[in-house]
């Protein structure tokens, strides 16, 4: 797991180090190598990192990083390969990254995978109050 903590959305006060010892402290983060918890990040933006600036929309229609949990699937080079929902859980992404560990093409999108990010877009529409995106 890697952790991209961010002011963009609320406010974060604590410093990269105070957060680090807090993530450790309360949720067990920073147990290397499985987890990693980064320096702040900007993910909106001209100034976001390479990671989030993300080019082409996610499958329910939104190229903005939805900083709901989404994850991303990267390869040995670091690039974004997949993208996935919240509620969308490792084990859920175990045919992908079999895929990619064996250098073989993803898999075709699961209904599970379309669901979780219908389910996803409602969530951003009510939240945010905008009518959904035709794509």
């Amino acid at each position: 797991m890697l952790c991209f903590p961010s002011e963009q959305g609320y406010f974060e006060p604590d410093d990269d180090e105070t957060r680090r010892i807090k993530s450790k402290e309360y949720y067990l983060f920073c147990d290397p190598p499985r987890t990693a918890v980064f320096g702040k990040v900007d993910f909106l933006g001209p100034s976001a990192a390479p990671l989030f600036a993300k080019d082409s929309p996610s499958p329910n229609c939104y190229s903005r990083i939805t900083l709901e949990y989404e994850k991303f699937l990267l390869d040995s080079t670091g690039h974004p390969v997949s993208r996935y929902p919240r509620k969308f859980t490792a084990y859920d992404m175990d045919a992908d990254i079999q895929a990619m560990l064996h250098g073989e093409p993803l898999p075709e999108e699961t209904p599970a995978f379309q669901k979780a990010w219908r389910e996803a877009k409602v969530r951003i529409d009510e939240r945010d109050m905008l009518p959904s995106p035709h794509c």
